[in-house]
């Protein structure tokens, strides 16, 4: 703990300006004393007595071990008890030959899942050039294939031209079917005619009868002869010109025509085939199982980091570290020793946080909030007082010879911490400007301006020559411990910038209190009052008195008026409150 060594100056009496606690310079009236009625703070207290004790310690344990069966030996224990220790130092360790094998397994494990997702993350970059190389391939051969299929378009097109330019203005079938048997007639009939004039030759050499039949069968044959011609003219008008163009002209350019027409029809199945069964399909599917690869090979990587992070974390467990600055209190292990997980090494202590448990009785319990201020103050040291919070109120009582009580638990305020807030708090009136309790007090609309410089002027002109001071000197090794006696003050009312009178200037009759109030013929009067709260030295009143002025305090009842809070190393109340 760091070495504290402070110098503490406080004024007697003229800490009255911070606190207003103290009475004002008295004087006596025949065998009494007088005070001023001034505007103050008052403090209602619960006290009690208890010990301090440490409030933040923490069980250090190993967080890996063996099993009951295979435990791990303790390598070392670094600390002994009483050792001072710093947040981060090493307390304790395992032996840790096994735990860092651990480490090395875990490390080639991981590497070997990092280069398996690199293999993986190559498998998929081959698998997608693989997709785009089928894709261009694909993409050329439908090209090439729709290029086959526009030249046979084209070739069809260009043997229906020239079909057409041998059959326009008439059809095929006209040829076909009137044409050529037009022309066959006419050989027939020519035959015939040629028959009927040997026949009617040999008539006019031979019988009557063959005559008569000869001229019959030419008749006959010349009818037929004009019927030919009748149809060959037919087709002339058609537009057929047998004179240049024939019969198997014609077809071979229908048989070519028809070939154009298989050539595109081929060209158009090899186009739908070319779509069909494109090397694109296989290509991603490749490029799924690729990835497919590479997840598993992640899932395989995410699971060898997590198995090293383990094995790196177990290694750091089998070291116990302070979490933060203290002392040990207790070791429990030494080297050599065989333990299981969650066995306490040590124990460690923060030397600033301690808690005082007090019994607070059955009449006094319901004053007492949880968060509430106390003060503590330290019997050895009684010129020590420390500010503390209400941490726990016990919601069962504690019962000893028929007296109730309630067990309260106080955290106090490091003894650093407070020292610092002391050294803030306290200023030197002799300096003329105004304490900041004051500047508060203004700023809140509680005091004047004018009335803040008054009472700074009467706390330097009480102390005038009178003024006194006190050095208190902690000793350079001080420290609180556990188990000192301390007595706990609990405040469950407080009240700024009231009338404060005296106790011993009030008397009470019948329920009612009264106060004698010097006049300024130098008389005394009776005056009833009203009051409200009060502590071990003055009382509030809220009806019947005005500030400044004065009220006699009967010399039986007189109590020293140089005690107050100046005698004490403690965080000032008052106004600033």
């Amino acid at each position: 703990m760091k070495v504290l060594k402070i110098v503490l100056t406080l004024v007697l009496c003229g800490a009255s300006v911070f606190l207003l606690s103290c009475a004002s310079s008295s004087t006596s009236v025949s065998q009494n004393q007088t005070a001023t009625v001034k505007r103050g703070n008052i403090t209602v207290d619960v006290t009690a007595a208890g010990n301090l004790a440490l409030s933040h310690t923490e069980d250090l344990a190993f967080e890996i071990g063996g099993t009951t069966q295979e435990a791990l030996t303790v390598e070392e224990v670094l600390v002994a008890e009483g050792d001072t220790v710093k947040e981060g130092q090493e307390l304790a360790k395992l032996d840790t030959a096994t735990l860092k094998e651990a480490v090395k397994t875990a490390e080639r494990a991981t590497q070997k899942a990092e280069i398996a997702v690199q293999t993986a993350e190559l498998g998929v970059q081959t698998a997608e050039a693989g997709v785009e190389e089928a894709v261009k391939t694909a993409d050329a051969t439908v090209e090439a294939e729709e290029e086959a299929v526009k030249s046979a378009e084209f070739a069809l097109e260009e043997a229906t031209n020239d079909y057409y330019k041998l059959t326009s203005p008439y059809i095929y079938t006209t040829y076909r079917f009137m044409l050529p048997e037009s022309v066959d007639s006419i050989g027939v009939a020519e035959q015939r005619m040629e028959e009927a004039q040997e026949e009617f030759q040999k008539g006019l050499e031979g019988e009557q009868y063959s005559l008569v039949d000869g001229m019959d069968k030419l008749s006959e044959a010349q009818t037929i002869l004009a019927e030919a011609r009748t149809k060959l003219a037919q087709g002339l008008v058609a537009g057929v010109r047998p004179d240049t163009i024939d019969y198997w002209t014609l077809r071979a350019k229908q048989i070519q025509m028809e070939k154009a027409q298989i050539a595109l029809d081929t060209a158009n199945n090899d186009l739908e085939e070319v779509e069909d069964t494109s090397n694109l399909d296989e290509a991603n599917r490749n490029l799924t199982t690729a990835k497919n690869n590479l997840d598993k090979a992640k899932i395989d990587l995410a699971i060898a980091q997590d198995d090293l992070d383990k094995a790196n974390s177990d290694l750091e467990k089998a070291v116990i570290v302070a979490p933060f600055d203290g002392f040990i209190t207790t070791v429990n292990v030494a080297g050599g020793d065989e333990v299981t997980k969650g066995t306490v090494a040590v124990q460690i202590a923060d030397p600033d946080k301690f808690e005082a448990d007090i019994m607070v009785s059955e009449m006094d319990i319901m004053q007492v909030k949880l968060g509430g201020e106390a003060q503590v103050q330290v019997d050895a040291m009684p010129e020590l007082t420390l500010p503390a919070k209400v941490t726990h109120i016990s919601p069962t009582a504690t019962v000893e010879s028929g007296v109730v009580n309630y067990k309260v638990k106080v955290e106090v305020e490091s003894l650093e911490a407070a020292i610092q807030e002391q050294q803030q708090a306290m200023v030197d009136i002799s300096s003329g400007e105004l304490p900041e309790p004051l500047k508060q007090a203004i700023a809140e609309g509680r005091i004047t301006q004018e009335q803040a410089e008054e009472m700074l002027k009467q706390g330097q002109q009480g102390q005038g020559e009178q003024q006194q001071q006190t050095t208190t000197t902690l000793p350079e090794d001080f420290q609180l411990s556990e188990g000192l006696t301390v007595t706990v003050n609990i405040i469950v009312q407080e009240k700024s910038d009231i009338l404060l009178v005296p106790n011993g200037a009030i008397s009470t009759q019948g329920g009612q209190a009264y106060v004698q109030v010097l006049t300024s013929g130098g008389t005394t009067e009776e005056r009833t009052i009203q009051t409200g709260i009060s502590d071990w030295q003055y009382t509030e009143v809220t009806e019947g008195l005005s500030e400044g002025e004065q009220v006699v305090i009967p010399q039986a009842t007189a109590t020293p008026t140089t005690t107050g809070t100046g005698g004490t190393f403690r965080i000032p109340g008052g106004l600033g409150r």
